[in-house]
């Protein structure tokens, strides 16, 4: 930018810098910068929203009679998902593990079933017209069918369930309170050695 004499004035010529540019800057790059740090954040909170996806556990005090767990789920691939009650022990304490498989009892039929814990199962499938029911039945005997490292698994019920939007509903029937001190979880899962059921 500079200054001219015309005529006896004084004239300013060239480009004349306002500071609006400055402002703009000032403004928006902090503004563009918290938009890149809040993003990520709220893609992971929508994402915590959402329904979970098998295979997951969750917390269920079966001691009590009316206790009850129930959460929506997503169903992203077409197979049989078994739902179980898993028993857990501490790993390594073989103290603790006796004590846990008394209360669960054996995988034999005519065998040792151990503490009763009879339920009522309820699956649902979340469709936009409503509720559409898919399982609705008391389960009163579970059996041992498996065990790992630091639990022991008796399964309730296996669904054949397709993609979608789905509701379980676990309640339990009687009071056991013999399974008080026991860390007792609903999972809902698969055989790992499974495949997704293709479409024919």
């Amino acid at each position: 930018m500079a200054d001219k004499k015309r005529d006896g004035r004084i004239v300013r010529t060239g480009y004349q810098h306002t500071g609006k540019s400055n402002n703009f800057s000032v403004f928006f790059k902090p503004l563009f910068l918290a938009v890149l740090i809040i993003l990520p954040c709220l893609y992971a909170c929508t994402k915590d929203v959402y329904p979970p996806i098998p295979p997951f556990k969750l917390p269920f005090t079966v001691q009590k009679a009316g206790t009850t767990v129930e959460t929506e789920m997503r169903i992203v691939e077409h197979r049989v998902y078994i739902l179980s009650l898993c028993f857990s022990y501490k790993e390594g304490d073989q103290v603790d593990r006796a004590r846990v498989k008394k209360l669960v009892g054996d995988q034999y039929k005519n065998g040792d079933p151990g503490i009763p814990t009879p339920l009522k199962l309820k699956v649902s499938a979340i469709e936009p017209a409503g509720e559409r029911v898919i399982v609705d039945k008391e389960v009163l005997e579970l059996r041992l069918q498996a065990w790992g490292a630091d639990f022991f698994r008796k399964e309730i019920d296996s669904v054949r369930l397709e993609p979608g939007h789905y509701r379980i509903r676990v309640e339990n029937l009687i009071n056991a309170p013999e399974l008080a001190e026991v860390p007792i979880t609903l999972s809902i899962g698969y055989d790992k050695k499974s495949t997704p059921i293709s479409k024919k």
